[in-house]
């Protein structure tokens, strides 16, 4: 039983550790590549560019929070919330915020497809609004977040005593460092996360998606034959309602072990084995979780018409001006041989 528990945690640590050093830093790629390409001179005079170049810059930020905090150097046993009772506070608030406010973004990006398919009338492109709407998600995630400043580092000692020289010496020794709140705290903080990470977005982009969908599908014809403006409603609509359905799949595992480690937290603590398998679970729906912040750039890649042409259009302007250097290379080596 006790070689079967080790093999749980060497693969819990590997899960964590090889897709937060590999998957994260692909995904970080991905997001600067997908903020990069809504720069592009068709995606200026919409909101659709302000808020996926934000959405990457929130995704990069929860993907670092993967690496810092959560998966990557604590695997390696660099743990920065016991640093300081400071950190302990500063860190566990951090954490929460980092990877909440990319799903209230998600909100955002849904509720502005939402208004431009059913009330286009009233859908206007204000840069402004859109900003406040971004700078409201911040302040209210924060907001909602500042109980985890209850958070305080608990150091555990034990007393050595030792003969020197006939003289009794007591030296404390840390037998454990931990952030942690009172159970109240904890559990309410816990909750809030699953609510306002997964299960309140989900409602809201629920809602939005059924009667945008209805909406959508009844227009489609309308929308792919129109003007250029027009398609470009139709590919950033199917990408959000794309990207929404993502979402959904991919932060549900996530919810289920929060729901299981909430539901037997008392029956974790007695048991090696039960704790293993938990913590087995957490690691691969943690990771599972993290995919969605990757997700971005492909899904606008499949989705969106648009940007896929904006990307492989990038991909090509580089080829050729690598082939144009290389070939002015060439020149320049001939021309200096032919003189030498």
């Amino acid at each position: 039983m006790s070689d079967y528990i080790l093999n749980l945690r060497n693969l819990t640590k590997a899960i964590s550790f090889y897709f937060s050093s590999i998957g994260v830093s692909i995904g970080l790629f991905l997001n600067l590549t997908t903020i990069l390409i809504f720069q592009a001179k068709c995606f200026r005079k919409s909101n659709i560019r302000i808020f996926y170049t934000t959405l990457g810059l929130f995704d990069i930020a929860a993907l670092l929070n993967s690496i810092l905090f959560i998966q990557l150097l604590p695997n390696l046993g660099f743990n920065l919330s016991i640093g300081s009772d400071s950190s302990c506070k500063f860190v566990s608030l951090w954490r929460r915020c980092a990877i909440q406010i990319p799903s209230w973004t998600h909100i955002i990006i849904t509720y502005d497809r939402f208004k431009s398919i059913c009330f286009p009338k009233k859908y206007n492109t204000n840069n402004k609004k859109v900003f406040l709407k971004l700078g409201f998600i911040i302040i209210f995630i924060f907001l909602i977040n500042l109980p985890h400043i209850f958070f305080y580092l608990n150091v555990k000692t034990d007393i050595i005593q030792s003969n020197i020289s006939n003289v009794t010496v007591n030296s404390t020794r840390i037998t454990s460092q931990a952030c942690i709140a009172v159970t109240t705290i904890q559990t309410l903080t816990d909750i809030m996360n699953v609510c306002f990470r997964s299960f309140i977005p989900f409602v809201i982009m629920f809602i939005l998606n059924v009667v945008m969908t209805k909406k959508f599908l009844k227009s489609k014809k309308k929308f792919y034959n129109g003007d250029s403006k027009m398609k470009k409603e139709f590919y950033f609509t199917k990408t959000v309602i794309t990207m929404n359905i993502t979402f959904f799949i991919l932060y549900f595992p996530w919810s289920v072990w929060y729901i299981l480690n909430l539901s037997f937290s008392q029956q974790i603590g007695k048991s090696d084995l039960f704790k293993a398998s938990m913590d087995l679970l957490q690691s691969i729906s943690f990771s599972i979780a993290y995919l969605n912040n990757c997700s971005s750039f492909v899904v606008n890649f499949i989705s969106n018409q648009i940007f896929r042409k904006v990307f492989i259009g990038f991909i090509g302007q580089r080829k050729i001006l690598t082939n144009s250097v290389n070939s002015l290379t060439n020149n320049a080596g001939k021309k200096s041989f032919q003189v030498n």
